[in-house]
């Protein structure tokens, strides 16, 4: 019996099967790449690390309070500065 694997680094249709899993949100390709600037990713990567999911679910969860691609950037810069130890997975 094949027994669970616990990824370490995640290709971006990995990392989009995430978002869904935990936020209910089905990301397009498209869509994926124009959210990258705002999880403070600055380019497309082949891996995309734990920290980088963490942003990315931060992002889609305040999305769900204030609709704002802009305004949830700035809620995550602010709790990358006050709480790192967030995304330092």
């Amino acid at each position: 019996m094949p027994t669970a694997q616990v990824l370490e680094d995640y290709t971006r249709d990995e990392l989009r099967r995430e978002i869904l899993i935990w936020t209910g949100r089905d990301l397009s390709v498209t869509q994926f790449y124009d959210w990258l600037p705002y999880c403070l990713i600055p380019e497309p990567k082949p891996l995309y690390t734990k920290r980088d999911v963490a942003k990315f679910l931060f992002v889609a969860h305040q999305l769900k309070r204030v609709r704002s691609l802009a305004i949830a950037q700035e809620k995550l810069a602010r709790r990358i500065t006050v709480h790192p130890e967030e995304f330092e997975l």
